[in-house]
């Protein structure tokens, strides 16, 4: 099934360096936004706001950002065991 999908492209690896630099680089950048996201959740509101009718309405709560950090602890777990699985 589909786990099965993704054990076998993990255990498959990337097929040329192209494609691998390309992974890493894409990974990078999600690390890189997980770890802003931890640090300075309000930073990713701020470049939110605009997509916002009512901005101030909008703000996340101190639980939003709370949770927001607590998301951004799993996205680099999770990053960190894939890079790590693909190397």
């Amino acid at each position: 099934m589909f786990s099965d999908t993704v054990r076998d492209a993990l255990a498959a690896g990337p097929s040329g360096g192209a494609e691998q630099v390309g992974f890493f680089v894409v990974a990078g950048v999600i690390m890189v936004v997980a770890l802003v996201q931890l640090i300075r959740p309000q930073l990713l509101w701020k470049a939110n706001r605009p997509f916002y009718r009512d901005p101030d309405a909008n703000e996340p709560s101190r639980a939003g950002y709370v949770m927001m950090r607590v998301m951004a602890v799993g996205v680099l777990a999770m990053g960190a065991f894939i890079i790590t699985r693909a190397l």
